[in-house]
């Protein structure tokens, strides 16, 4: 989900030698839609017509790294058309409690499209469902190919939730992954501000300071 901690998990990652940070990239939306919808049969052909062309986009913003990320959270749509097309890619799925992120995509300004929920709350929260129910989806037809970083013990504890994470990637280990906030690409995202300093923790708990006129609005959402 947006706001649940994709810029900060980024910034982990590319701030290896090895990788470049590519952002919130549309490559698997604007060449994907037409498979995922069933207006293109996702035949064999048009799979590798997919990953042709979002191959060679990534390779104008690679930098001549040996790989790139993708932090576009919308990707969680279309997970199965991705591990068809890139078996190899490893998917990283972010984990943030749930009522701080449905608060946290409510209070935030989102400048581009497809984000039209995060105006109604009730809207947030159902569509938090939809994406839970969708993840939970891919869990059982992929499983140990999607990795489940958990936001907040990465928060608590940065080396060892950092450490798992590169070496389930398989990059190799770098001091650097443990210093984002030195990490100088340039960021875009909402989160610009708060990836320029060390890692910290108490975020998630910003939306209780409102609980009061939330009307139970996040009742029955599980952590």
């Amino acid at each position: 989900m947006p706001r649940s901690g994709t810029t900060l998990a980024e910034q982990i990652i590319s701030s290896h030698s090895d990788v470049e940070g590519g952002g919130e990239l549309r490559y698997a939306g604007r060449y994907g839609e037409a498979l995922i919808t069933g207006k293109e049969h996702p035949a064999e052909e048009n799979i590798r017509a997919f990953r042709e062309k979002y191959l060679a986009d990534l390779a104008e913003i690679s930098n001549g790294k040996r790989y790139v990320t993708d932090k576009m959270p919308q990707n969680f749509r279309q997970i199965g058309l991705l591990r068809a097309a890139f078996p190899d890619a490893k998917i990283v799925h972010i984990r943030r409690d749930p009522a701080a992120v449905c608060w946290s995509n409510f209070s935030h300004y989102f400048s581009s499209n497809g984000l039209g929920y995060s105006y109604d709350l009730a809207d947030v929260v159902a569509y938090y469902r939809l994406y839970e129910d969708l993840m939970a989806f891919w869990a059982r037809d992929y499983g140990g190919e999607i990795y489940d970083l958990d936001y907040e013990l990465l928060t608590q504890n940065p080396e060892e939730e950092t450490r798992r994470l590169i070496d389930w990637l398989g990059i190799g280990w770098q001091d650097s992954c443990l210093s984002p906030h030195k990490n100088t690409r340039g960021v875009t995202t909402n989160s610009q501000l708060q990836v320029r300093q060390a890692i910290y923790t108490g975020s998630s708990a910003a939306w209780k300071k409102f609980e009061p006129w939330l009307d139970g609005a996040f009742d029955g959402l599980a952590r």
